[in-house]
C-alpha cells in the first residue's frame, strides 16, 4: 500500500491457488459488474467503446470506461504483442525457466462495492481478475493456461491487481513483484498509461532475462 496526497495504489501479484468463491458473499451490483464485463476475445467493440483508429484486429486491452486514449491503447497492444512474440527456440512451449506469457489488461473506473476498506477492495479486485482469467480464454501456449496473466486496474480505488498462472512463479516470485510494485507507484502517479507500460516492461525484463535492475532508470 502506498500513499501520497490522498492517492493510494495497491499492487498485488497472485498465482492460481485461490479457492472457489461464493457469489452470495458479494454485493449484487459488484456481481453484475463482473459478469457483464466484456469478453476481450469476443467483444472488441464493447471493450473499446471510444471511437478511433485501432491498429490491432485483436485487442488485449479492455477499457470499458474510456480511461485511455486510442493511441495509448494501440501502444499497449503493441507492447503486449511484442511480449507474446518473444520465444526461446531452445526451450519447451511451457517451460517455467522460459515462459512465454500472454497478458491482457482490464480497466474500470471503480469497483461497485461501496465504501470499503483496503483489504476488502483488494479481495474484490482479486475476484474480478480471477473471473476474467478463467472467462477470457486467452490464446495460451500451454494447454493448462498456466502462462496467462491478467492485469486489473480500478482508477478511483487506486487498485492494480496482477493475477497469473503458476508457470510464471519462477521468473516472477513474490519478492521481485514487490520490488516492481514499489517503483511502479511513481509511474502510476504520472498516469495510467505510464504505470501500465512500466509494469509490462518490468515483467518482460524478468521473463526474458531473469534479472531486473530494480533501481535503475528505465
Amino acid at each position: 500500500m502506498f500513499g501520497g496526497n490522498g492517492w493510494f495504489l495497491y499492487i498485488i501479484f497472485s498465482f492460481v491457488f485461490l479457492s472457489e468463491h461464493t457469489e452470495a458473499d458479494y454485493p449484487l451490483e459488484f456481481t453484475a459488474q463482473v459478469q457483464s464485463y466484456p469478453n476481450i476475445m469476443r467483444a472488441k467493440e464493447d471493450c473499446l467503446p471510444l471511437k478511433g483508429n485501432y491498429e490491432h484486429a485483436q485487442t488485449y486491452v479492455c477499457d470499458v470506461d474510456r480511461l485511455l486514449t486510442v493511441n495509448q491503447i494501440n501502444r499497449l497492444n503493441e507492447l503486449l504483442q511484442e511480449f507474446r512474440n518473444l520465444k526461446n527456440r531452445d526451450s519447451s512451449a511451457c517451460s517455467p525457466a522460459n515462459p512465454n506469457p500472454v497478458i491482457a489488461i482490464a480497466l474500470v473506473n471503480k469497483l461497485k462495492v461501496g465504501n470499503e476498506n483496503p483489504d476488502r477492495l483488494l479481495s474484490y479486485a482479486s475476484i474480478f481478475a480471477y473471473y476474467l482469467f478463467n472467462e477470457w480464454n486467452l490464446p495460451s501456449t500451454c494447454h493448462t493456461g498456466s502462462d496467462k496473466m491478467i492485469i486489473f486496474y480500478s482508477k478511483d480505488d487506486g487498485m492494480i491487481y496482477t493475477f497469473a498462472g503458476n508457470l510464471l512463479e519462477r521468473k516472477l516470485p513474490s519478492s521481485r513483484l514487490i520490488d516492481i510494485a514499489v517503483q511502479a507507484r511513481l509511474y502510476f502517479s504520472n498516469g495510467i498509461y505510464e504505470g501500465l507500460t512500466y509494469l509490462i516492461q518490468k515483467y518482460r525484463d524478468a521473463v526474458t532475462t531473469g534479472r531486473i535492475d530494480l533501481f535503475s532508470r528505465p
